[in-house]
């Protein structure tokens, strides 16, 4: 019974590092994107 309650706190856990994670990941990317878009438009 334990192990079930450990197990289910370890994947929700784990599912929200992961969630907050790929959000980190994707801002970073989205903010060089962002930048980039920036620099081309005060170039032209």
């Amino acid at each position: 019974m334990i192990f079930w309650k450990l197990l289910w706190q370890f994947l929700f856990i784990s599912g929200f590092v992961i969630f907050i994670y790929m959000f980190i990941i994707f801002s970073h990317r989205g903010y060089h994107e962002l930048v980039d878009l920036l620099k081309g438009n005060d170039e032209e």
